[in-house]
């Protein structure tokens, strides 16, 4: 049996010449290892295509993997709602990693997820140029959403959205698309359309050593971290007022305060007002300015290595 190794090569010098924007959906990571994996980030985007096709230096590769014809077919089985194209060790592409259309007006954009148990799709997270970007009923405060319809942060893009899991699990893994619909320059509707495939595998016991060890250099980190705080009472309007540390910084630190009680006495039926200004923070000390109208008050402090 022939055992086959090739190497896939795409580049964007390849794509035809025209004004087309392209869709570009991408994943990071492609791979989940719960514990491991902090975040994954879905962002798909309209991408200008004039722009795009000046970085010819940009190059997509992909090996392979042995046994591709197996492969495929394993996919495609488990998979039936994606067009595999290429197989990797990690994952698998679906569609060729740029589609492109005339998109001129974007009027929305979704990314979907395939639910496996009801073998349906589930709407992950949408925009519209009428409805700032949301999550869909079954992934409400499970991920943060970002988008725009009409614009973008980065340069090259027209429009994007954006989902994000923090410290993900199996649960994430799956078939993902995303879709986009809008209007082209003949105001004639178009739309776009790409896909990922997100696995997970478990951590290896050499991968959950050195989490912990990095973990643990972490905790060690803090414990020598410089960290002071403690109480201060204003009954000034507007003075400055000094507190030295303990035990000097080597850099000026960040202080922060907040309200902790105040002495109302006889002004128990008056608005009172107060606040507190740091101006000048060293390694040795900080200053600050309060105002406490019509009594006094006491606030707490801390100040943290910067």
């Amino acid at each position: 049996m022939m055992i086959i190794h090739s190497l896939f090569v795409f580049t964007l010098a390849s794509l035809s010449l025209t004004d087309a924007e392209i869709i570009r959906f991408q994943s990071t990571p492609l791979v989940i290892q719960p514990v491991l994996s902090k975040h994954l980030t879905l962002r798909c985007s309209v991408q200008d295509g004039s722009s795009v096709r000046r970085s010819f230096g940009s190059i997509f590769q992909e090996m392979i993997a042995p046994n591709t014809t197996a492969a495929y077919e394993r996919v495609n089985t488990t998979y039936p709602h994606l067009n595999v194209t290429h197989v990797t060790a990690d994952h698998v592409t679906t569609k060729p990693p740029i589609t492109e259309a005339d998109v001129a007006h974007v009027t929305s954009i979704i990314i979907n997820k395939v639910n496996r148990v009801t073998n349906s799709v589930d709407k992950v997270a949408d925009v519209t140029p009428f409805e700032a970007a949301s999550a869909g009923s079954h992934f409400l405060g499970l991920v943060s959403v970002e988008g725009n319809s009409e614009r973008s942060p980065k340069q090259g893009e027209k429009a994007y959205l954006q989902v994000k899991w923090d410290y993900p699990d199996y649960d994430q893994a799956g078939e993902y698309s995303c879709e986009i619909f809008g209007l082209d320059s003949n105001n004639l509707p178009v739309s776009l359309e790409s896909a990922l495939l997100i696995s997970s595998k478990p951590a290896t016991m050499s991968d959950l050593i050195n989490y912990i060890s990095i973990q643990q250099k972490v905790i060690d980190n803090l414990k020598a971290q410089n960290i002071q705080k403690g109480t201060s009472n204003c009954n000034t309007n507007g003075y400055s007022n000094q507190i030295t540390f303990s035990n000097s910084f080597k850099t000026p630190p960040l202080v922060f305060t907040t309200f902790s009680d105040i002495n109302t006495g006889y002004y128990t039926q008056q608005s009172v007002h107060w606040n507190v200004t740091i101006t000048t923070v060293t390694e040795t000390y900080f200053n600050y300015s309060c105002i406490a109208s019509p009594t006094s008050f006491i606030f707490d402090w801390v100040a943290i290595d910067n």
